[in-house]
C-alpha cells in the first residue's frame, strides 16, 4: 500500500488523542477490512508515514511511534523487506519515467516497484500512477477497487464507524 492509503488511519489516531474527531472511513475500513484482507507494508511506508506526521503535523516521536505501533496491532500488516538496492530500485524508475510521463515526485514508484517485486497487489491514492503504470505492472489496484472487492468478497457494506 502507498502511504496515502494508510495515512488517514494515523490522522485519526493522533487528533483522537488532541481530543478531536476527523472523518476517516479509509482507517475505519482498513481496520474493519483487515481481518479478511491481508496488508503490506515495507520500510518505505514507515519511513513516509513518519516523515510526514513529524515535519506536515509537528507531532511528537513519542507519539507518532505510539500510533505506528497501534496501526501494527490494529490492522496487523504482514512487514515485507526491501530487498533490492537502491540502485535497482532507481533503475526500474528510471526506465518507468523514461517510458510512461509522471507528474508527481517517484515516492509512490518507489511502492510500486516493492510490490511487483514481491508479486503484491499495489493499492493507490496515486491516480496517475494507477491509470499510467499498469503498462509497467498490472496489480494496481485503486482504493476503490480494493474495497469494491472486499464488499463483494464479503457481501456487505460496510458500517460508519
Amino acid at each position: 500500500m502507498d502511504t496515502n492509503i494508510i495515512f488517514s488511519y494515523f490522522l485519526k489516531k493522533l487528533f483522537e488523542k488532541k481530543g478531536k474527531q476527523i472523518e476517516a472511513r479509509v482507517a475505519n475500513f482498513l481496520i474493519i477490512s483487515s481481518k479478511n484482507v491481508k496488508y503490506v507494508v515495507s520500510i518505505l511506508t514507515k519511513a513516509e508515514i513518519i516523515r510526514k506526521l513529524r515535519s506536515e503535523f509537528s507531532f511528537e516521536k513519542e507519539d507518532i511511534e505510539k500510533a505506528w505501533n497501534d496501526f501494527i496491532s490494529e490492522v496487523s500488516p504482514d512487514y515485507t523487506q526491501v530487498s533490492q538496492s537502491v540502485e535497482e530500485i532507481y533503475r526500474e524508475i528510471i526506465s518507468i519515467v523514461l517510458d510512461i510521463p509522471i507528474k508527481k515526485r517517484v515516492t509512490n514508484l518507489e511502492h510500486l516497484i516493492v510490490a511487483k517485486k514481491n508479486n503484491l497487489i499495489f493499492v493507490t491514492g496515486d491516480r496517475e500512477i494507477a491509470e499510467k503504470c499498469r503498462k509497467f505492472y498490472e496489480k494496481i489496484w485503486s482504493y476503490n477497487k480494493l474495497r469494491g472487492f472486499y464488499e463483494r468478497r464479503n457481501d456487505l457494506k460496510l458500517q460508519k464507524k
